[in-house]
């Protein structure tokens, strides 16, 4: 059977007493031109692992400018994988484990073809490996991965290249096989972001066919293979093409994402049936929220941690670790903006533009990955060398209590539709 957590409950969850922290704490990784790396490539975001390894890309080389090797380190001597020398280039999501594995997508000439795929390589030095590769841009339908890759710490790789109802959702071992978990339909279209946890649960951020609210876009898990519309879970549903949550899930399952707009959800008794009176209407104002998934076509359960009722004017990415714990990009009402980990932007943030730590004044900066240490990893540019480095970020402020905003929906009882569905 299926053990859920209400909304009062999840709160209860995030709302347990957590001790205060020192300050943050910076480990500078690595800074261009020093020890072997040159260039930073600030397209892609550093990857982090619970250990507290951090691989990133840049360049080796004075004239090559957003180069194609994988840097790795952990506050020590760097290591280094030049991926060119397999014929990648253009590395766009990088991902990394306490096993060492590293995986990314990235394009690839080969046999004078073009590919865009998913490669994988470790921190040891291990050869580059092929997990998946689609022409690119290639004719139609387009088999290319189209999505950002995703890493569990127990190896579970997951990727997409759904593109207008062709190809599929992958995922698998590292070390393989990797197989479709869900090939796109007539229901299930273009694929975004996911991301996947140990359990092998991919939070896939997607378009579909809603039948009471047509082309529509959710944050959709997928289990097992094949799975339909009516056999899935959702963190969110029913939003429009417009909107485009990036999710980041941990290991139970919880999902956390951004709202960048106003949505009004509409939910029907029987699901999927639409009927003039709404059972079920959420109307939702912009933030950070953490979902307990529900079955396709149940109201969502949703706790929103901040909003821009407050301090915060926007939101960029949220990322969500195994104890609950969050850090994100925001802007803030009163100008200016940086990383954060709860609704005071004083107490609970965690870096901004401006700040000077070292001899380092930030005058630039992007998130990385939240580790279950409770680490972050994360791009900056020292505004007086103008060398950009990359730091491991430790002791982030733990708000002692999130104020959630929980949303109210009575729990009326859903008339079951098809089959009775045990978890």
């Amino acid at each position: 059977m299926r053990l859920k957590l209400s909304a009062g409950a999840m709160g209860a969850l995030l709302l347990a007493p957590l001790p205060a922290l020192a300050a943050p704490t910076f480990t500078e990784i690595a800074r261009e031109f020093t020890d072997g790396f040159v260039w930073m490539n600030a397209n892609v975001r550093p990857a982090l692992a619970d250990d507290g390894t951090v691989v990133f890309a840049g360049s080796d080389a004075y004239d090559v400018y957003e180069g194609q090797v994988l840097f790795s380190g952990d506050g020590g001597p760097l290591s280094a994988r030049d991926a060119s020398s397999y014929g990648l280039s253009n590395l766009k999501s990088l991902r990394v484990n306490d096993l060492g594995q590293i995986v990314f997508v990235a394009d690839r000439s080969s046999g004078g073809s073009t590919y865009r795929g998913a490669y994988a390589t470790s921190t040891m030095g291990s050869a580059f490996s092929t997990l998946y590769q689609g022409l690119y841009p290639g004719a139609w339908p387009s088999d290319y991965v189209s999505s950002n890759i995703a890493l569990s710490p127990n190896g579970t790789v997951a990727f997409a290249s759904i593109v207008n109802g062709s190809g599929a959702i992958y995922r698998g071992p590292v070390a393989g096989p990797i197989s479709a978990l869900r090939m796109g339909s007539g229901v299930f279209y273009n694929v975004r972001d996911l991301d996947v946890n140990d359990a092998g649960s991919v939070a896939v951020q997607m378009e579909y066919t809603d039948p009471t609210a047509g082309l529509s876009r959710g944050i959709l898990l997928f289990d097992t293979p094949g799975q339909t519309l009516w056999d899935i879970d959702t963190a969110i549903e029913r939003l429009s093409v417009g909107s485009q949550p990036l999710p980041s899930i941990n290991q139970s399952g919880q999902v956390a994402f951004v709202l960048s707009f106003n949505a009004t959800l509409l939910f029907f008794d029987p699901p999927g049936v639409a009927s003039p009176k709404p059972a079920v209407t959420m109307n939702l104002t912009p933030g950070i929220y953490i979902s307990t998934p529900t079955p396709w076509g149940e109201p969502s359960e949703l706790v929103q941690i901040v909003g821009t009722a407050g301090p915060y004017a926007s939101f960029g990415r949220v990322e969500l670790n195994d104890s609950g714990q969050v850090a994100f990009e925001a802007t803030l009402d009163a100008g200016g903006g940086g990383i954060f980990t709860g609704p005071d932007p004083v107490a609970h943030k965690v870096v901004s533009p401006g700040d000077i730590v070292g001899p380092a004044l930030f005058s630039w900066l992007k998130m990385g990955e939240l580790n279950n240490a409770g680490e972050l990893s994360l791009l900056t540019s020292d505004w007086y060398s103008t060398d950009r480095q990359v730091w491991r970020v430790g002791n982030l402020p733990r708000p002692r209590r999130i104020k959630p905003i929980i949303w109210p929906w009575p729990r009326l009882p859903l008339a079951p539709v098809g089959k009775l569905r045990l978890k």
